[in-house]
């Protein structure tokens, strides 16, 4: 939750800026005995605080963003994992006719499971700036592999 005091400290040094001029002088030295000046500086420093707090807060949101997003993902990659495990058992007693195609069908959705466990990782570390889509991404491949698994586990009678 971002608090008051950034915009605060931000409005005060704008408001220093109109009201007193943000350039300096010339002929004057880098340091004032001047109020003005001094209330400048001030607002000048406020507002660089504000600006660095309200970046950590950003930076913090998109943290939990991404960590959310890495959960369900794992999440998914556990059902889909148990799910793999069912149908590997219903093949193990399926009928030499329908056993080759029970376990191709189960190959492809280890395969998939693969794809999202190999984006995790680019997923825990993404940044701001990358999060969005790399977690998009691997929503769109978890999706993918529910879908496999429960077309599979309709047409092999698996529940």
């Amino acid at each position: 939750m971002i608090t008051r005091t950034p915009t605060v400290a931000m409005s005060l040094a704008l408001a220093s800026c109109v009201l007193f001029g943000c350039d300096k002088k010339e002929g004057t030295s880098g340091t004032s005995d001047n109020p003005l000046d001094k209330v400048k500086t001030a607002a000048s420093d406020a507002a660089g605080k504000a600006k660095e707090e309200v970046g950590k807060k950003i930076e913090e949101g998109y943290a939990a963003l991404r960590d959310s997003a890495a959960g369900a993902a794992e999440k998914t990659l556990a059902e889909a994992k148990s799910q793999i495990g069912r149908l590997k058992e219903k093949a193990s007693s399926a009928s030499a006719e329908v056993k080759p195609a029970m376990d191709s069908a189960i190959k492809s959705i280890e395969d998939q499971a693969a794809k999202v466990q190999a984006k995790l990782p680019e997923l825990k570390s993404a940044t701001s700036d990358t999060w969005k889509s790399i977690s998009e991404s691997v929503s769109k491949e978890a999706s993918t592999l529910m879908t496999m698994i429960k077309d599979a586990a309709a047409k092999y009678g698996v529940k």
